[in-house]
């Protein structure tokens, strides 16, 4: 072995060998150890261009027609039990289904949640409805819908795509003293002196104007920004079907919105009456479900009545309807298709007023039966009740349940099948 001493003289720096090391001829261990740095080197390299490859493949080529998990990272399930054995009997105010008291309790300890979600074909399918308690659906602008999941019971962590705000579903979503999660909104742009232009927006169709006079505790994406919100880009469409969110980060943000005393907990509102399925003899086979709510093919509407599991099967411009997330079918216990007058309220937008507020008719299909029905709601705040002919409140089986806001105008829309 070579022993190497460093002379240093006073003019320059220089390495000989120590005195003892006598050596004539190169050690013969240098060609196997260059051999072994060699295949050493090749092989780091392969391993860093490999990697280099696989980043640049997830980035830009791979899973394009897939959405994108939730970058708002994952918050405590509120609906979720340790316990597989525990006993279900603390029911949902919303639809009546029965969760541990535990389950129960974590629920109960906060607002209910009502997120804007579009409803675009190119928005389809959306994330996050089978979780939903209760879903509205009403047409925003030109016969083109939107829905209203109401998130109480159960989490969804990726929700949406998430839309922009409409008069109608706030006076709906203050029935239950609920967050109101919305991507902007109708408005009345302001002029430099100060007043509104209401040939742009009419005054009555303000979303913003509308959640200040109600009172509704809105969690606008403008307002939260990136901890809430964020965008799927993976499929191909336009930006406005790309914004996203979820109901853990929604109830994680909602008190640095509103952190005074009491905006956080759950308000009682009055609640439906819930029961039982009925038995498999007892259940009629009224399907097909058909109705439109303008004349667009796309939003014709289609629910398939199942006898076995006692659930009703959407469609909707001629597909089934799932949910991106878990690829299950959007299936409702009740299907309620209230009747109200729709009008237009003589803007440059061409938005529209709904008589939210008010009494109608209605159709609710249910145990494979239709009941011929009337609804009433007397003030923005106070619940949409629904009563048989014979006057008596409406009982609903226990499970999602779907309200059809359709426009008088449309009622002969509505047709089914009696098997």
């Amino acid at each position: 072995m070579e022993i190497i001493e460093k002379n240093i003289s006073e003019n320059k720096n220089e390495f000989t060998l120590a005195p003892e090391a006598e050596i004539s001829e190169p050690p013969p261990v240098k060609p196997i150890r260059k051999i072994v740095l060699t295949i050493i080197t090749v092989f780091f390299t392969i391993a860093i261009l490999s990697a280099t490859g696989f980043f640049v493949y997830q980035k830009f080529f791979a899973n394009k027609n897939v959405s994108i998990e939730s970058p708002l990272g994952e918050g405590p399930s509120k609906s979720s039990t340790n316990n597989p054995n525990a006993v279900k009997e603390f029911a949902s105010p919303i639809n009546g289904v029965y969760h541990t008291k535990e389950e129960y309790e974590q629920f109960m300890s906060r607002r209910p949640l009502a997120i804007m979600v579009n409803n675009h074909i190119d928005a389809r399918p959306q994330s996050g409805l089978t979780a939903a308690d209760i879903v509205y659906e009403a047409v925003a602008e030109g016969g083109i819908t939107r829905l209203m999941p109401i998130f109480h019971s159960t989490d969804a962590e990726k929700a949406g795509p998430v839309r922009s705000a409409r008069v109608h579903f706030i006076d709906l979503a203050a029935e239950y003293f609920s967050w109101y999660a919305h991507w902007g909104g109708a408005y009345a742009p302001t002029f430099p002196d100060g007043t509104k232009d209401y040939s742009e927006t009419n005054p009555k169709a303000d979303a913003y104007q509308h959640i200040n006079d109600v009172g509704l505790a809105s969690l606008d994406q403008m307002w939260l920004g990136d901890t809430a919100y964020y965008r799927d880009t993976s499929r191909d469409v336009a930006l406005e079907h790309t914004g996203y969110t979820g109901t853990p980060a929604l109830w994680k943000e909602a008190p640095n919105k509103y952190p005074e005393e009491g905006w956080t907990k759950f308000i009682k509102f009055e609640t439906w009456k819930f029961k039982d399925d009925s038995s498999p003899s007892g259940r009629g086979f009224v399907t097909d479900i058909k109705f439109n709510f303008w004349e667009e093919p796309n939003f014709e509407v289609v629910w398939k009545y199942n006898k076995d599991t006692n659930e009703y099967t959407r469609y909707q411009g001629g597909v089934k309807f799932i949910d991106a997330e878990n690829q299950k079918d959007i299936v409702a216990k009740d299907v309620v298709v209230q009747f109200t007058k729709e009008t237009s309220a003589e803007d440059k937008k061409n938005h529209l007023l709904y008589d939210i507020v008010g009494s109608g008719t209605a159709k609710i299909f249910m145990d494979g039966k239709v009941i011929n029905a009337t609804w009433s709601k007397s003030s923005i705040r106070e619940r949409t009740f629904f009563y048989d002919e014979s006057g008596k409140e409406m009982e609903f089986n226990r499970g999602q349940i779907w309200v059809e806001i359709i426009p008088t105008k449309s009622a002969d829309s509505l047709s089914f099948v009696t098997q």
